[in-house]
Parts: structure tokens; C-alpha cells; sequence
């Protein structure tokens, strides 16, 4: 990961064109899954509420983050992304295992994800997107998709499994 040409400090521009990939090679496509499962009868619904039933977007969303890891990492992309990705591989594994007992929300662990990631990264000017952390988790009990302890795992979960990947790649 270490590799010379990976650096952290990026153009923003360039930030939107990772960003770009990244969205286009692994949000749209799980989103698209999503709503042909939805559709055919396979998922209850777009929050993919039965626990039983999340089993095989995790493994869709693992498959294609390994996909956009492989983009990135091929196309030379900048380490925070590549260490974000990474995140989200070891936050999707451990959400596997977890499943298993409990429905962590996966909304308030990406948040946590990207919070914690820019917190690493950027320091103090990034503690504006903890407010954010607290609407996405707030959102989802209020809507009653999850339970207190369901949120608290995936946040946990989330700056957990973030924390550590940025830590073994060498980032701040």
C-alpha cells in the first residue's frame, strides 16, 4: 500500500474523479442489485430490514469493493482511498460475523466510516461531519429501522474497522 506515487494530500479535483469510481464502480451497481431483488421478490425491502436476508448484498457489496480496490490500486489512486476502501472490506467482513446475532446498521457505519476517516486524515477540520454521524444514526431510529444497540454496533463497527485499516497502512 506503501507504494511510491500513493500519497495523501490530493487535488480536489482528483478527490471527485476517485470519488466518481468509486461511486460508479460500487454504490450504483449494489443500488441496482438492490432494486432487482427487491423487485423479484428475493428482498423485503430497500433497507434490506430481515437479517437473514443481508447476507447476500454483504457479499455483493465485499465482491464489488474488491473490484473498486482493484481499479484504484491499478490506476495508481491516492492511499486514503484505497485505505477507505479497505475499511469498508474489514467493516463488511466483520458485518458478516456480526449479522449473525445482530442487525448492525449499515447507514450509521458508513458514516461512522467516512467521519473517522477524514478525522484521521484532516484533523480538527474535519470533526464538521460528526454532526452528520449523529443525523444518519438518529434518522434510522427514528424511522425504526434499528434499535439503540443495532446503531451503537454499527458505529463501533465502523470507526473500528476504519480506524484500524488506516493505522496498518501507515496513515495518521
Amino acid at each position: 500500500m506503501g507504494a511510491p506515487g500513493r500519497r495523501c494530500r490530493t487535488a480536489p479535483t482528483d478527490i471527485a474523479k476517485w470519488l466518481g469510481l468509486c461511486i460508479g464502480s460500487m454504490a450504483v451497481p449494489l443500488v441496482l442489485v438492490v432494486v432487482r431483488r427487491v423487485r423479484s421478490g428475493h428482498i423485503s425491502d430497500f433497507d434490506v430490514s430481515l437479517r437473514a436476508q443481508r447476507k447476500e448484498i454483504y457479499l455483493w457489496g465485499l465482491a464489488l469493493n474488491l473490484l473498486t480496490i482493484t481499479l484504484v490500486y491499478a490506476l495508481d489512486g491516492p492511499l486514503f482511498i484505497l485505505a477507505a476502501l479497505l475499511s469498508g472490506l474489514v467493516a463488511g467482513l466483520l458485518g458478516i460475523l456480526v449479522n449473525r446475532y445482530i442487525k448492525v446498521s449499515v447507514h450509521t457505519g458508513v458514516s461512522a466510516m467516512v467521519a473517522t476517516g477524514l478525522l484521521l486524515v484532516s484533523g480538527p477540520s474535519a470533526w464538521p461531519t460528526l454532526p452528520m454521524v449523529g443525523a444518519v444514526a438518529w434518522a434510522r431510529y427514528r424511522v425504526r429501522r434499528h434499535t439503540a444497540a443495532e446503531i451503537a454496533g454499527g458505529l463501533a463497527l465502523g470507526a473500528v474497522a476504519t480506524t484500524l485499516t488506516f493505522k496498518m497502512v501507515g496513515l495518521p
